[in-house]
């Protein structure tokens, strides 16, 4: 090989070193995980976007690994490859992400008749304990636009049928926290669309790799484009082939309208629209009109800067007339051109009522969890539980109790979830299972961890550790604190009479003292670190529900109930409180 062929494929190299490095900055932040991928293949990029992907493998330590159908493809390489999870009822990825940074969450699901079955799936995926959407389809992405508000992230997949859950691609965008932002709530994309045909729109030319669709039904209306740059530079960085294109009403004196559909006529609904002028307008003309939302005009006399992305978004959510949003431009008598459109955007407003890593938290999106709220979610699992113990034949403990593991609805209502480490246990003479200890550190009975003898007061114990963040909104094990376990914590302040610091502040005094105290009393009994000093599950059941009685009747403004607990209230904590994982 001479010196100039030597010198041609350095310059190669380098240039696809540059390249590669740029586009890696590019993606700062990004999480872009090809679910189902050899666990010891590389990154790639992938062809279509020049996306970085790497295995799931690390994420995750549960289901197994699949691939779609010979003679099937889909366009993003992502897709070709799946994970899917056919024993346990939940599997969660476990993701590292920044607090108060907003995300783009994206989970995309093609069956590609990988189990040869060609029965689409039914399942349901979840943020944490927090359902997010029903997966029922052969190919599907959900996106949503969510704030953390810790530095771990659960996306979690939920069996709800007989099929099988999987999944092909997750992936995380962060995003600027002065773009999508909402009074409470988290954003769920229902349209994402502009006026371009036959084209869709994403990474490298959304820097936040939004997917953009082409609105393919256009009426009597007419796209446009310019070849200028448009300054696209605000909060939401609308991509420059978007921003350069737009829709006008084929007959000027006739409105622009759009109209999309919506699950329910009860979505809170928010619109982002993208204008800019990207006409060479004469002296004489104008380009005014009115942005009329289901025949209420939100703006009026509306002008698009030139050549400049301006967006206009309702701030607060509204609502859809009979599950239809319908939107139109409608151009006023001073205007002497028809309206005009670049892009828009339709979210429904979800109000995910935990953190993204357990129910206890009491402060989500801004909105604090009523005490109410709090004690209706530990009496289901507590229902739950004590089904488990003497509903079922035989009967059963659950054996890993966490807040990560109740589950709600948009209702609220919670569902114990996960009992892949469930056993059951013999009725009669022995109170107990002589098993290998198996749990979630914080939560784990010291009594269990210290014996190997399972009992269903193992289960009460881990429920009290539960009632306590419910109470607190304190994680259960915090190193920094004067007595790093819930438990022992809650005992130390109760022991100097100090209640203020136990409760949680978000509550900001919204409760009946009695009910309190007695939970409190009953979370303490719950973790005695001896089994024989704890309340069964029945019991636990009863209490809760005299706490509920008190809450209810403050809420009523009667005041005519005594607190009187039968249980007694233990502080005595020692170290074996916090066994050490195994």
């Amino acid at each position: 090989m001479d010196g100039h062929q030597r010198l041609k494929r350095a310059s190669i190299m380098f240039t696809f070193v540059v390249l590669h490095l740029v586009q890696a900055q590019d993606q700062q932040g990004f999480i872009s995980l090809d679910c189902g991928l050899e666990p010891n293949q590389s990154p790639y990029l992938e062809p279509a976007t020049n996306l970085s992907f790497s295995s799931d493998h690390d994420f995750i330590q549960t289901g197994k690994r699949g691939k779609i159908a010979k003679g099937l493809s889909y366009e993003y390489k992502q897709y070709n490859a799946l994970r899917y999870f056919p024993e346990g009822k939940r599997h969660c990825y476990n993701l590292s992400v920044k607090q108060d940074i907003s995300y783009l969450i994206r989970a995309g699901f093609a069956y590609g008749n990988y189990d040869g079955k060609n029965i689409y799936p039914s399942f349901d995926i979840y943020i944490g304990p927090n359902w997010w959407a029903t997966v029922y389809d052969d190919r599907k992405d959900f996106e949503i636009i969510h704030m953390a508000k810790s530095n771990s992230l659960q996306i979690c997949l939920v069996q709800t049928g007989p099929t099988t859950p999987f999944i092909s691609t997750l992936e995380l965008r962060p995003l600027r926290n002065d773009s999508y932002s909402t009074q409470s709530g988290s954003l769920q994309l229902v349209y994402r669309h502009f006026y371009i045909s036959n084209l869709d729109v994403r990474y490298p030319d959304d820097v936040y790799d939004r997917l953009w669709y082409s609105n393919s039904w256009f009426g009597n209306d007419a796209e446009i484009n310019t070849t200028h740059t448009v300054n696209s530079s605000n909060a939401f960085v609308v991509p420059q082939v978007i921003a350069r294109s737009a829709a006008i009403s084929g007959n000027a004196s006739e409105p622009l309208y759009f109209f999309e559909s919506t699950d329910n006529p009860s979505d809170n609904i928010i619109i982002y629209l993208h204008f800019a002028e990207i006409q060479d307008l004469q002296a004489n003309d104008t380009r005014e009109f009115d942005i009329v939302w289901n025949e209420n005009i939100t703006n009026s006399a509306y002008t698009p800067k030139k050549l400049e992305i301006d967006t206009i978004f309702n701030t607060s959510p509204g609502k859809c007339d009979d599950q239809t949003c319908y939107m139109q431009l409608v151009r006023t008598r001073k205007s002497t051109l028809p309206p005009l459109l670049n892009a828009y955007e339709v979210y429904k407003v979800m109000e995910l009522p935990h953190s993204e890593t357990h129910p206890g938290d009491g402060e989500s999106d801004g909105v604090a969890l009523d005490w109410e709220s709090r004690l209706r979610i530990v009496i289901e699992t507590a229902q739950g539980l004590e089904y488990l113990h003497n509903g079922c034949q035989p009967p059963m403990i659950h054996r890993d109790v966490k807040t990560t593991n109740i589950l709600l609805d948009e209702h609220l209502q919670a569902k114990l979830a996960d009992f892949g480490l469930s056993r059951s246990f013999p009725i009669g003479v022995e109170s107990h299972v002589s098993t290998n200890v198996a749990g979630t550190p914080g939560y784990l009975d010291p009594e269990y961890y210290r014996t190997n003898w399972l009992t269903e007061k193992s289960d009460v114990y881990s429920l009290g550790i539960v009632l306590l963040e419910m109470i607190t909104d304190r994680p259960v094990i915090q190193q920094t604190r004067e007595k790093p376990h819930i438990g022992e914590w809650v005992g130390l302040m109760l022991t100097k009479g100090d209640i203020e610091s136990i409760m949680d502040p978000n509550l900001k005094g919204e409760y009946d003292s009695s009910s309190v105290w007695k939970a409190l009393e009953l979370a303490m009994s719950c973790v005695n670190p001896s089994s024989a000093g704890r309340p069964n599950m029945s019991q636990v059941v009863s209490e809760l529900k005299e706490c509920l009685i008190y809450e209810n009747s403050r809420k009523e403004g009667r005041s005519d109930m005594d607190s009187k607990s039968s249980l007694e209230l233990s502080t005595s904590f020692t170290a074996e409180v916090t066994p050490d994982a195994r």
